[in-house]
């Protein structure tokens, strides 16, 4: 949602700067995704009692984004950062990520794959759509968040009854 809008929200939020910075937010806010699912298997690594594979992992990821970056930057400045910081957080995620599998027997079936897959390209589809169609920039994340809730619904990724508990959660 916010890749959509950067270009619109930075001028507003930001007096200076260079054009630049639109052009690397939405790569950045993508940084979001692995850095999210780095959170939530990290919880459940700590959960778990095993703190010495976290900080294994943590130093590797310091020289890991270390190393892109002094490879990334000389070359391609700005965009180097940004693609090192992209690496990094996905080398950590997935590495948490099967780490928790393991460790947890998670097991989910191909066709959940297949809809997360359609869910983001549907909503990457979206985002150019609206793009292209020159909307207000008001208007592209409402539209975005509320197909992303209807289509989560209709793949079945979240059932409408967990917002319903949502609801019920934050009330108490």
């Amino acid at each position: 949602m916010l890749c959509s809008i950067g270009g619109d929200l930075l001028p507003i939020m930001f007096t200076s700067g260079s054009e630049h910075s639109s052009l690397i937010f939405p790569f950045l806010i993508i940084t979001l995704l692995p850095l999210g699912a780095s959170y939530i298997f990290g919880t459940l690594i700590t959960a778990q009692g095993d703190l010495r594979f976290l900080n294994k992992i943590s130093l590797l990821a310091i020289g890991v984004n270390v190393v892109l970056n002094f490879l990334l930057i000389p070359i391609h400045g700005i965009w180097g950062a940004a693609v090192a910081t992209l690496a990094t957080q996905s080398f950590v995620s997935i590495i948490q990520w099967r780490h928790a599998v393991s460790k947890f027997n998670l097991i989910y079936s191909i066709s959940h794959y297949v809809k997360i897959i359609l869910f983001i390209l549907v909503l990457i589809g979206l985002a150019v759509i609206l793009e292209l169609a020159n909307l207000k920039w008001e208007w592209k994340p409402i539209i975005i968040l509320a197909s992303g809730i209807i289509l989560s619904i209709i793949l079945k990724l979240v059932r409408a009854s967990d917002f319903k508990e949502l609801k019920n959660y934050q009330r108490s």
